[in-house]
């Protein structure tokens, strides 16, 4: 085993066997030895947002010196990327290097169809004498989630998450309760993401804000209370809980809409259709309503119309109430006025006269 070993020896002279002398040597015994690891960090880098090829996952190499002498000419070969950097002159026993290599993987379709990449690396280093030192990269965040790759344990899996845009149309104004969930079409590697646990990713609402609007760390969106119509924007980021710098973004859009009628408040009941004389036509009243959505604006149009003679006529009386999705409701009421009560003279009438009948003879002779 690897080791300092000390041998104690003596000498003596042949012709005088008690003139002797003793000395110690100490011969190291070692063990080159040298560990890589290699992390991948998917890189949306390449449009549309989202997985698509030609994106990139960057590659960072850790090297340890875990012998117990100096390597020299230190280098990192990949089947798959360009290894940039190096190679590193020497590496103290036990001192490490996570900067000198870096490599650089651009996405395929094929990389896509699998959700993942694969990837190995070897490092080796030169002992003062001897064979090299050489060891097969493992990853430092193994992603537990990833399907494993056979004849390769300790290959870096990067998944490849992929963040895709939501959008939630006629979502009415006044309901309540769960919309839907921004993960349920959002995958990770080759799997879709578990909206239920979470356990594979970290979501992060990065803007947008409503206070009736909300998405929890499920992904689940819930409508507390009413909200005003119009649309909603919220921009998100789901992260490799495993490889926190593994991301992607995405925007969810809701479209709230009101497809639901005012209704009336005051007065109740309403003013209903009725026949009155000219002296008793009612005080026209006002009419209001109310909205789950916004506030009502409501009109007032009135009409008179005459009828067969003077004095008799209809009055129309039409409200409407419209919201601010032009949802309305109208009432209409009839009056119907009808002349009822005689004529009045307006001189005064002559009385009536008795006349005795001689005095009416006298009067004509």
């Amino acid at each position: 085993p690897a080791g300092n070993y000390t041998l104690t020896y003596q000498i003596c002279q042949v012709t005088n066997p008690t003139n002797c002398d003793t000395a110690i040597v100490t011969v190291p015994v070692y063990t080159p030895s040298i560990e890589l690891l290699k992390e991948g960090t998917y890189v949306d880098s390449n449009l549309p947002s989202g997985v698509s090829v030609g994106d990139t996952i960057t590659y960072a190499f850790t090297i340890t010196n875990t012998s117990t002498i100096a390597l020299t000419n230190i280098i990192i070969t990949d089947p798959i990327v360009t290894i940039i950097g190096g190679p590193l002159a020497t590496l103290a026993a036990g001192a490490s290097d996570s900067t000198t290599f870096t490599a650089v993987y651009t996405v395929t379709q094929a990389d896509i169809d699998a959700g993942q990449v694969n990837n190995l690396a070897t490092a080796t280093g030169t002992p003062p004498s001897g064979p090299p030192a050489t060891d097969d990269s493992s990853d430092p965040t193994p992603c537990t989630t990833c399907e494993p790759v056979v004849g390769c344990p300790t290959c870096t899996i990067t998944p490849l998450i992929d963040a895709v845009n939501d959008t939630y149309n006629s979502v009415a104004c006044d309901g309540t309760g769960t919309i839907g969930n921004i993960l349920s079409n959002d995958t990770y590697g080759s799997n879709p993401v578990n909206s239920n646990s979470n356990s594979q990713v970290t979501l992060t609402i990065l803007s947008g804000n409503n206070p009736n609007i909300i998405i929890d760390n499920s992904g689940a969106i819930t409508m507390t209370s009413a909200v005003p119509v119009g649309s909603y924007t919220y921009t998100y980021q789901i992260c490799s809980t495993v490889s926190p710098n593994t991301c992607d973004i995405a925007t969810v859009i809701i479209n709230i809409i009101d497809t639901t009628d005012p209704t009336w408040t005051t007065p109740i009941p309403l003013p209903q259709d009725i026949t009155v004389s000219c002296s008793n036509i009612p005080v026209t009243p006002i009419l209001t309503a109310t909205d789950s959505c916004s506030t009502p604006i409501v009109t007032h149009v009135q009409i008179i119309t005459p009828g067969n003679c003077q004095g008799n006529y209809t009055i129309v009386n039409t409200w409407t109430a419209t919201d601010a999705s032009n949802n309305d409701i109208v009432h209409v009421q009839t009056i119907t006025v009808q002349d009822t009560t005689a004529p009045t003279f307006v001189e005064t009438l002559p009385t009536n006269v008795t006349f005795l009948l001689f005095k009416i003879l006298q009067l004509l002779y």
